[in-house]
């Protein structure tokens, strides 16, 4: 295809795999402190604050 095509896939590629590890990350967090506290975030303190800094990380995420 050309070689700007594979610099965009290299680095769609580099984008989408630093992302699912931040996702993973965080989803797994959430399952655990939402198991452990509660799912309402009113009430679970923990959970409210984790859900806070997830959504601050996923916005603040660079594009390549």
């Amino acid at each position: 295809m050309g070689r700007a095509f594979q610099n965009r896939k290299e680095s769609m590629a580099k984008t989408s795999d630093a992302n699912a590890k931040i996702y993973s990350k965080y989803s797994r967090e959430i399952y655990v402190c939402a198991k452990s506290g509660g799912t309402d975030i009113d009430g679970n303190l923990a959970l409210r604050g984790l859900i806070d800094r997830a959504k601050k990380r996923s916005s603040a995420q660079p594009c390549d």
